[in-house]
């Protein structure tokens, strides 16, 4: 019952990420307005934080979430002309629990943009992939973790 809950919180986190990716102005008919310019906030695990990129950025917070110039979040914002400014939170690690840590203690008001990506380190997916790479995929240890 408690996989079948977090497996629920995980998909219902997934989908509020896409949607917050979402332009704040999209016409409703014909061509779609441009996108307003504004900040872009990047939450989440090491797939946001740029781990295994070992490019790291020098601060200690940044050295500890493994943050840095080549994640996929700054290349984003090197691409997106409309994006103003990055707020690069993401960290190695992070669980679904640990994404409020990663807020600001005072919104900032021109963030029109937020994606999140959460869920591998709740299911243990560095585990399934070691376990993929130097053993079998298809255990039944394997499969109750994921399901």
């Amino acid at each position: 019952m408690r996989t079948r809950s977090l497996r629920r919180l995980i998909l219902a986190t997934a989908l509020l990420g896409l949607v917050a990716l979402l332009p704040p102005s999209v016409a409703t008919a014909g061509t779609p307005a441009p996108p307003a310019p504004g900040a872009y906030a990047a939450l989440g695990d090491s797939f946001s934080s740029g781990e295994g990129t070992f490019d790291y950025d020098p601060s200690p917070e940044a050295q500890a979430c493994h943050r840095g110039p080549d994640a996929w979040p700054r290349f984003l914002r090197r691409r997106a002309p409309f994006v103003t400014q990055i707020l690069h939170t993401a960290c190695t690690g992070a669980r679904t629990d640990n994404v409020l840590s990663q807020l600001p203690a005072t919104p900032n008001p021109d963030v029109l943009y937020v994606s999140l990506t959460l869920g591998g380190n709740d299911i243990g997916f560095s585990r399934i992939v070691r376990d993929c790479f130097v053993g079998s995929c298809y255990t039944r240890e394997t499969r109750e973790r994921i399901i």
